[in-house]
């Protein structure tokens, strides 16, 4: 014990002696570590760590899709009586449970917040194994068809809506006009599945019979919304297609009888998916977190090998030093238990730098990042960091200790006493130096060519020309104040009546009664074009006559719609240039008639009467095929500013309450704020980006400079005997810069040949950024790695230029 203490305090006082060393290598290390520690905790959640669901691998999402005649996949929607008849009827799975996911305003409350609501079965949540905090679980009186009045709320919306009260037991809520009595809170600990969006937090949980959706609707095998989500406990003994096979059989025979007399499905057909949790959860996300620790170990390797490099020098430093212990007896295992506490001891301070900064990261991303990444299951992560610093700490400390004993001749360390002590005893090898730089570069040219591709593909995303303007627009989306709405008719007048109050405003420069494309999909439609009977799938969106207009579309051939189209809801359709070339690849769209049904006629049909560019939302790679109807919005609104204007929500709320007291304003959004947020994956992709490449640039900087300045150092005598026979600093720098040549050259090959090997799996997330620019690319890594070796090479030969030769002779700084 007495032996490890001394050695403890003898190494602490070596890295005390060298301070400047020790926190580079501080400081190097824990940065490294540091992202080694984020990209190993987001692994850990997304990859290792099993999901917070009892029997996680029999839970599945059970998908309705439907075909159409042509068997291609239409739409992935349940139908409300499907879905209630499979739920009944199912025999593959020992527990289901269905949930219903909306956003709604809390009216109970005196500021009426939107919250996001479930309408659950009670086996949904035991089926999750989900429990609560205070009270009870929905039971039998919440059960299908009992219309109970209970209501669930989760931890969050306790704290946040209620601060906690302690009687919050029998509280009384409301929400569409329903009053609901709170029998439960959630478990702080209960992670919610993440079924439908990422980051989407059910803040009250109501029975599913109250769901919002019409009695007429509820016996429909037919309407399509993507809101209702099945869930299910898969039987041992079926595996997933078997359950697939048995489902769609019995589904799809019960839909093909209830459908049998509507005309635009026949020959339509449904099938039925299964996906695990893990696969619904968890997504493509794998994919990056690989992704993450592949970049993440490449900066630890170049990390390592200047570290390495800093400390074969502090370990020649120390050269005398061991000779003196070989000389009194010290074995190699003693020496290398010397190299290895003192390496221990930097490695463990190095992380405990990185598992602090990557503390600080967990909590960013937990803050800005749970929209985009599952990571409701990273509680409890802490400790597994702890543990893999303390690891990776003592095994890099094991990794320096043995290059730096290594390359020491222990044989010759008692002979090294009569040295000169001017360097020119024992050195690191010119093959060592070498491979140091060649790993170096080669690894940055990876890690910076790859990650500005990443730069290029985000900033063409973000700055793609064709993306819908969304400058000065707002949208607005309005409910209803209370229980009961006006009629259809009335609420058509009153909307029109509030738009038209909107562009009597002097600072605004137009209105439209339409959902701004940024906060609702499009709908798909099955169409029939009458003349080739061909059969095409383009997303559709209701809007009015000013729509596109104020979204900037560009008209190519015919005319945009009219208040005349909109107001009586005319037939007719403008389609975007995607659409047109697939109905007339060699003519014009315009009079192509499009029709659900075939067998219906041309005066059912949709006369296509304009032709628009077509629009990508942000977000999109591609456009698709498109189509806008007539048909004004009961409840939205798009507004156009003029340049340099605003419009609060106070403002629009007192505007829509001149008009009509049966309307709130529900939702107030820039547009282009809304832009921003689709496009967070890319800005997240471009900044993630350039800070890699940047880190990358720095540690390779840092220890190309190390290692190339270093050899310089050792050849102080060369480069003096060089000039005291008549040698011109040119034929030193070219002297060196030649020697630097074939280890560079080698390093870009082995660069080149691994990025052409990651090329078939890197390009389906760049959209051929690779191909297109790859060659200016590659020129800007060829160029930043080559000023960094020429940085490296010229700094410290001019150092030494300045030197007296008589001193560069003796080999003395």
């Amino acid at each position: 014990m007495s032996e490890l203490v001394y050695q403890l305090k003898y190494a602490l006082a070596g890295i005390i002696s060298r301070k400047s060393l020790s926190g580079g290598i501080i400081v190097t290390m824990g940065v490294t570590l540091a992202a080694l520690f984020v990209a190993a905790s987001l692994f850990y959640v997304l990859v290792v760590k099993p999901l917070p669901y009892p029997d996680q691998d029999r839970l599945y999402r059970v998908d309705q899709i439907q075909y159409d005649s042509k068997n291609k996949p239409n739409v992935n929607a349940y139908g409300y009586a499907g879905l209630i008849h499979l739920y009944r009827n199912q025999t593959v799975f020992d527990a289901v449970g269905l949930v219903d996911y909306n956003e709604e305003i809390l009216s109970s409350n005196a500021t009426q917040p939107r919250v996001f609501t479930s309408y659950v079965t009670p086996d949904f949540l035991t089926t999750i194994g989900a429990w609560t905090e205070r009270g009870r679980l929905f039971g039998n009186d919440e059960a299908l068809d009992s219309y109970g009045s209970a209501a669930l709320l989760s931890f969050d919306a306790w704290q946040r809506l209620f601060g906690g009260a302690d009687d919050i037991l029998g509280r009384k809520l409301q929400v569409r006009g329903r009053s609901y009595s709170v029998v439960g809170v959630m478990s702080k600990a209960f992670v919610e599945p993440e079924l439908a969006q990422i980051g989407r937090k059910t803040d009250i949980y109501l029975p599913w019979d109250h769901n919002p959706v019409g009695q007429n609707q509820r016996r429909s095998w037919t309407d399509r919304t993507n809101s209702r989500v099945f869930i299910g406990k898969l039987k041992a003994q079926y595996s997933a297609a078997q359950a697939e096979q048995i489902t769609t059989q019995m589904l799809n025979q019960q839909w093909q009888i209830n459908t049998r007399s509507i005309g635009f499905y026949r020959g339509w057909q449904i099938k039925m998916s299964l996906k695990s949790f893990a696969q619904v959860i968890l997504g493509d996300s794998k994919k990056l977190a690989y992704l993450l620790m592949v970049c993440a170990l490449s900066l630890l390797l170049i990390a390592v090998v200047n570290v390495a490099n800093l400390l074969l020098s502090r370990a020649f430093e120390r050269k005398r030093e061991f000779a003196i212990c070989a000389s009194v007896g010290a074995t190699n295992k003693d020496i290398f238990r010397a190299a290895f506490t003192e390496s221990a001891l930097l490695m463990l301070c190095a992380a405990f730098f990185g598992l602090t900064l990557a503390h600080l990261a967990n909590g960013l991303m937990q803050r800005y990042l749970a929209g985009v990444l599952p990571l409701g299951n990273a509680a409890g992560t802490g400790a597994v960091l702890l543990g893999l610093g303390v690891v990776a700490a003592l095994a890099l400390a094991y990794v320096f200790a043995h290059i730096s004993t290594y390359v020491l001749d222990f044989r010759q360390l008692k002979e090294a006493l009569s040295g000169s002590g001017k360097g020119t005893g024992n050195q690191i090898s010119k093959r060592v130096r070498n491979a140091f730089i060649v790993s170096q570069v080669a690894l940055a040219s990876i890690i910076v060519f790859v990650n500005l591709s990443f730069f290029v593909s985000a900033n063409r995303a973000i700055d793609d020309p064709d993306i819908m303007i969304t400058d000065n627009l707002i949208s607005v989306r309005l409910s209803l104040a209370g229980d009961r709405g006006p009629s259809r008719d009335t609420n058509r007048s009153l909307m029109a009546e509030i738009a038209k109050k909107f562009q009597y405003m002097p600072i605004v420069e137009g209105v439209s009664l339409s959902r701004s494309p940024l906060d609702s999909s499009f709908n798909t439609w099955s169409l029939v074009e009458l003349g080739s009977m061909m059969r095409v799938l383009p997303e559709a969106k209701n809007i009015d006559e000013n729509y596109l207009t104020i979204a900037g579309a560009k008209l190519l051939d015919g005319r945009l719609l009219n208040a005349v189209d909109t107001v009586d809801r005319r037939r007719v359709l403008v389609i975007n240039d995607v659409l047109a070339k697939r109905l007339a690849p060699n003519g014009s769209a315009l009079g192509k008639l499009l029709s659900f049904n075939a067998s219906a006629g041309a005066n059912m049909a949709f006369e296509v009467v304009g032709v628009v560019k077509g629009m990508q939302l942000p977000g999109e790679h591609n456009i698709p095929p498109r189509i806008y109807r007539p048909l004004r919005s009961n409840d939205s609104l798009i507004i156009k500013l003029k340049p340099h204007q605003s419009l609060s929500k106070a403002r629009i709320a007192a505007i829509v309450n001149d008009v009509s007291r049966q309307f709130a304003v529900y939702d107030h959004a820039l547009v282009d704020e809304q832009k921003q947020d689709k496009l967070f994956n890319q800005y997240l992709s471009a900044a993630a980006s350039i800070a890699l490449t940047l880190v990358s640039l720095l540690l390779s900087a840092v220890g190309l400079y190390g290692i190339i300045s270093y050899n310089i150092a050792l050849r102080r005598t060369e480069i003096g005997i060089h000039l005291s026979v008549g040698a011109t600093r040119r034929d030193v720098i070219l002297l060196f810069l030649h020697d630097l040549i074939k280890p560079m050259a080698l390093a870009f090959a082995i660069g080149a040949m691994a990025t052409v090997f990651l090329y078939g799996y890197l390009e389906q997330y760049m959209q051929s950024v690779m191909v297109q620019f790859g060659f200016i690319l590659g020129l800007l890594t060829f160029g930043f790695m080559t000023a960094i070796c020429l940085f490296g090479t010229l700094r410290p030969l001019f150092i030494g230029f300045g030197r007296n030769t008589i001193d560069l002779l003796k080999g003395q700084d």
